[in-house]
């Protein structure tokens, strides 16, 4: 479990940091300009076209995020580890602060956790077919290229 660091200088309130992402996000997204048509006056061709814009712009954005995490884990980690070792190197403008972070509720773990408390292991596939065919699941059609 590694520390967060947190910054004891005054934080925007939640309605400009909104403000403020919503901006960064629409001014970078090309379909979010002002030259584009209205929904309703697109034909479907533009439909389709703004559809894979924004497909694609979404999965840019999600690997250049994982980058971004990627790199402050990084740094936290490296600033943590400063901090450890020589105590307050930035005076007292951040501190250390642990924070409790959870794994994914996975199967495999859920079937780990049964197994102490269910002996028999066909007792144990029951709960977890069980488990498993009774999910709750919703469809939705999605639009994908052939080509």
């Amino acid at each position: 479990m590694n520390p967060q660091i947190t910054r004891n200088t005054h934080a925007t309130s939640a309605q400009q940091r909104e403000n403020m992402q919503t901006r960064s996000i629409t001014s970078a997204t090309p379909a979010a300009t002002s030259t584009r048509p209205a929904r309703e006056d697109m034909s479907n061709a533009e439909k389709l076209s703004s559809y894979f814009e924004l497909h694609d712009r979404i999965e840019q954005l999600n690997a250049e995020l994982n980058v971004l995490r990627k790199r402050r884990t990084e740094l936290r980690d490296d600033i943590t580890e400063e901090i450890q070792n020589k105590g307050p190197v930035f005076g007292n403008s951040i501190k250390l602060q642990s924070k409790r972070e959870y794994n994914s509720l996975t199967f495999q773990y859920v079937k780990d956790v049964l197994s102490k408390v269910i002996s028999s292991p066909e007792d144990l596939d029951k709960v977890m077919e069980l488990l498993k065919t009774n999910r709750t699941t919703s469809v939705v059609t999605t639009i994908v290229r052939t080509a």
